[in-house]
């Protein structure tokens, strides 16, 4: 199936409601720019086996940043799952905010750890990636970590912030 075939086919279930607007507009926006390119492949495999709930479950909002940070099921794709690009950008969302919070001039600093769950170490790896290119010091607590743990060395070290990649208050399918 081409990108072609593929945006049709979406255009196609959003008018049979077989998917929300919402979800039509965030598989198009994954399908057409190229931020998302290298995740097109797979959006169009999900698209050519008619994966119409799977793609509505995973795109049919974009997953909020909360009080609690972001939350949602893992899936490989998906602007309404948990997986690289929205770890990603949630890294460098953060990281846009501390540096705009405290000014060109700060010395920013980022602790980062993560606990047992599926996939923790990886997304704590991928966030150190973001923040030190963004010119953050990273003070990466190897090892499963606790959030207390973070939080004493966010303190200790004069972070400008901290990161804790962990699923402890979802389920354990998460």
């Amino acid at each position: 199936m081409s990108h072609d075939e593929a945006l049709a086919a979406v255009k196609k279930a959003v008018a049979a409601e077989k998917i929300t607007p919402g979800a039509g507009e965030n598989i198009t926006a994954w399908l057409t720019e190229s931020r998302y390119a290298e995740y097109a492949p797979q959006v169009v495999e999900h698209i050519d086996n008619e994966q119409w709930q799977t793609l509505d479950d995973v795109f049919w909002t974009i997953i909020p940043f909360g009080t609690g940070g972001r939350r949602g099921k893992m899936y490989p794709i998906g602007s309404n799952a948990i997986n690289d690009r929205t770890i990603g950008e949630s890294a460098q969302g953060l990281a846009t905010y501390v540096k705009g919070a405290l000014g060109i001039d700060a010395e920013l600093a980022c602790a980062i750890a993560y606990d047992t769950r599926h996939r923790s170490r990886e997304f704590a790896e991928l966030c150190s990636e973001v923040m030190l290119a963004n010119g953050f010091k990273v003070y990466f607590l190897d090892g499963y970590r606790s959030t207390p743990e973070l939080s004493f060395c966010v303190r200790h070290k004069n972070c400008s912030c901290g990161i804790m990649v962990t699923a402890s208050h979802n389920p354990p399918s998460d």
